[in-house]
């Protein structure tokens, strides 16, 4: 009884903790706050299988992982339905700066909006993406590069 009260504290901590990444990733990745919804369950409900089989090593990264994972996931289902825009959606603890500027990343291809958005805004190193998104560090410095040029057209577009 205490072990099923004690998995579940850990998972509330976690959920507690990790919530708010795990919701800007989505909805930064599918665009639209239903998707989003959905994924975010999704990745949670997996967390909680997964801590009772073991917990991950890097419960963080493992998160950010099958979130990107998760929301690719639903895309390729979701194809063709109509999403909200980023105007109608309140994004949990993004300032007004980084509103305009999520919306900018949300129009990067699906590679460079990941690498762009997990270097910049959660913090990770080009090899920690690199091992999140499978792929060398190389790819991902590509892609950040890629992604500010893009972002820099955009923002001189303007």
């Amino acid at each position: 009884m205490n072990q099923v009260i004690e998995e579940l504290m850990e998972y509330e901590d976690y959920l507690e903790q990790y919530s708010n990444m795990v919701t800007r990733i989505c909805l930064v990745h599918t665009g639209n706050f239903h998707d989003a919804q959905d994924c975010y369950q999704n990745v949670f409900f997996a967390l909680y299988k997964q801590l009772k089989k073991e917990k991950p090593r890097n419960v963080k990264a493992w998160l950010v992982t099958v979130s990107i994972n998760e929301c690719k996931r639903c895309m390729r289902f979701r194809l063709g339905i109509s999403s909200l825009q980023l105007d109608e959606l309140v994004l949990p603890t993004f300032n007004d700066n980084d509103t305009e500027m999520i919306k900018l990343i949300m129009e990067l291809p699906a590679k460079h909006r990941d690498a762009v958005y997990l270097h910049y805004y959660e913090g990770y190193s080009v090899a920690e993406i690199a091992s999140i998104m499978d792929a060398r560090e190389g790819t991902i410095k590509s892609y950040l590069k890629r992604g500010r040029d893009k972002l820099r057209k955009f923002l001189t577009q303007d």
